[in-house]
């Protein structure tokens, strides 16, 4: 059975797209490389008590909270956690009956 759009399971990335100067937050501890930044609401949602943060204005882009390219897990908010082996196996999404009759 096919879910119609946006009614499926949340992701776990947010991927939240920025227009020039909004605000975001680089956070040195979590970030991957030097480009990576999040969201205010991945922010506040997340655990960066003590670590090397700033605000920022961005030039465009989009929040990196969940790619695990990107930025490390113990930087992930609440709500985006990276993806799961269900996110990544396309079979997951089909029905039980549906995979006995394919085998």
């Amino acid at each position: 059975r096919l879910l119609p759009l946006g009614g499926g399971p949340p992701s776990g990335v947010c991927g939240k797209v920025w227009q020039k100067d909004e605000l975001a937050y680089k956070c040195r501890t979590c970030e991957q490389d030097t480009t990576c930044a999040i969201c205010v609401e991945c922010f506040r949602l997340g655990n960066h008590e003590g670590h090397d943060y700033a605000i920022i204005r961005t030039g465009g882009g989009c929040c990196d909270c969940g790619d695990i390219q990107a930025w490390k897990p113990q930087g992930f908010c609440s709500k985006h956690r990276g993806v799961q082996r269900e996110d990544q196996d396309a079979s997951a999404a089909i029905d039980a009956r549906l995979k006995r009759r394919i085998k």
